[in-house]
């Protein structure tokens, strides 16, 4: 009977150990349940950011179209502009020029007038001159 006792006791001391060892490798895995539990909300948070982030990043998408089209009517809306500034200076460069030639000819008709005038003085003393020989 001793042999029995000693032998359920040793059963009791490698079943204590067992279940020692079994309740640390159970703390180790609840241990690594907590850890996969801590991964899994920072994953999911991580989640929700790339939600967020990929929101923002479609409405920044949005944008960047809206604003490329409105820089490509603007470009265009700027080429037009320049070419009318082309015109506008072709333009003036021509009034400068007309006026030039209105001064020109301004001076020319002051010339001619100014030779009229002179004629008819000349004229006017031929005419003087030759009545002047009746008159005597």
């Amino acid at each position: 009977m001793q042999k029995e006792i000693q032998d359920w006791e040793a059963k009791v001391v490698l079943l204590t150990n067992e279940i020692d060892r079994l309740r640390l490798l159970l703390q180790k895995r609840d241990e690594e349940i907590q850890q996969w539990q801590l991964k899994c909300q920072k994953l999911e948070q991580l989640l929700q950011e790339l939600n967020i982030l990929r929101e923002k990043n479609r409405v920044l998408n949005l944008e960047i179209d809206r604003l490329t089209q409105e820089n490509t009517e603007l470009e265009t809306e700027n080429c037009q502009l320049k070419q009318q500034m082309v015109n506008i200076n072709d333009l003036q460069v021509r009034i400068n020029d007309l006026l030039m030639l209105c001064v020109q000819l301004f001076t020319e008709i002051e010339c001619l007038r100014s030779r009229v005038v002179q004629s008819k003085k000349q004229v006017e003393e031929m005419r003087r001159s030759s009545l002047a020989a009746f008159r005597i």
